[in-house]
């Protein structure tokens, strides 16, 4: 998922949405890397997004992890 990708997701201007990823990277929840198209992309913890294999579950995906940190 790219930030525009994330950003495209949550009602939240970037600034909200750079400091929520910086609290998500701080807790070791995501990474960020260059792709191969010297684009951005952030890639999530599998805690994060859950397995859609796996069905549902009660954990949040990263939308909902930033709309929490955000107090939406």
């Amino acid at each position: 998922m790219t930030v525009f990708e994330v950003r495209a997701a949550v009602d939240a201007d970037i600034d909200e949405i750079e400091e929520a990823l910086a609290s998500l990277k701080e807790d070791n929840l995501l990474s960020v890397q260059n792709g191969d198209d010297d684009r951005v992309v952030i890639l999530v913890d599998d805690r994060v997004v859950p397995d859609p294999a796996a069905g549902e579950t009660e954990e949040p995906g990263l939308v909902d992890a930033i709309r929490d940190r955000l107090g939406l």
